[in-house]
């Protein structure tokens, strides 16, 4: 497979708007330790990087739930039934539809979006084009 990042952005912590780590503007692995957590079920990309952050931290939370449905996670942070890791644009999005939610950046924790195909078989013009346009455009949003 011919891999190529298109983009990394930051990790957020969505919390309810209550509790004491939103008085943080950044909260560290440490912060964590023992929080309930909610991640996305196995096999999606951002339950897979919190499980990898929390690995590379050693960090040990409190998995209090997992969800293939953001709608469903959303709802359970504002009942204040644990935190969740999230995208910048989806944390920022999910925030704004729920005034019970606080987001803080999540200390050196990155999302990257990457682009895959067959080594064999490159991506066409119009892929290539699609591409350099999503690169292009999280480039500038990056600055």
């Amino acid at each position: 497979m011919e891999v190529r990042e298109l983009f990394s952005e930051e990790l957020l912590l969505t919390l309810p708007a209550d509790h004491p780590l939103t008085r943080k503007r950044t909260v560290s692995a440490s912060d964590l330790e023992g929080e309930a957590l909610i991640v996305m079920k196995e096999g999606h990309c951002l339950g897979d990087q919190v499980l990898n952050f929390r690995d590379r931290s050693d960090l040990h939370p409190n998995i209090s739930f997992r969800s293939a449905q953001l709608e469903t996670i959303q709802s359970l942070v504002c009942a204040d039934h644990g935190s969740f890791a999230d995208s910048r644009n989806g944390g920022e999005t999910r925030a704004a539809q729920c005034p019970a939610l606080s987001i803080v950046l999540l200390a050196s924790a990155h999302s990257k979006v990457v682009a895959a195909w067959p080594k064999q078989r490159p991506p066409g013009r119009a892929a290539t084009e699609f591409l350099k346009i999503i690169s292009a455009r999280f480039e500038k949003s990056s600055r």
